[in-house]
């Protein structure tokens, strides 16, 4: 992600405990849904959990892969994000990286804020 956001005009994306914890909830979310656990259904709109959680965004995006591997989930992370890691009202992140219980898939979620 870091790479990516270099390659820009954009100042380096700052990690927010806010917006990390978006990201795990929005991350475990997925995961129980795709283990057929979930009591609702997974996390679509970070802004409105990040405003739940007392956070200050006023912009907020949720990219998300999945993988066999850490490797190729990251690479699904950046394809969706392609265009949007390089917008610059974009100032913080979060990440979460977590295996399903079967282990046979791993989920990555990246949320990037702004104000």
């Amino acid at each position: 992600m870091a790479a990516v956001r270099d390659g820009t005009s954009c100042g380096p994306l700052r990690r927010d405990p806010t917006v990390e914890r978006v990201a795990t909830l929005s991350n475990q979310s997925t995961r129980d849904y795709l283990e057929h656990t979930a009591r609702h259904v997974p996390v679509d709109d970070p802004l409105a959990v990040l405003r739940e959680l007392g956070g200050d965004a006023g912009t907020a995006i949720q990219l998300q892969g999945f993988g066999p591997d850490t490797a190729t989930a990251i690479k699904g992370v950046l394809l969706q994000g392609n265009t949007s890691i390089g917008v610059c009202s974009f100032d913080r992140i979060g990440t979460s990286v977590l295996r399903t219980a079967d282990g046979e898939r791993v989920l990555v979620v990246a949320v990037l804020a702004g104000r």
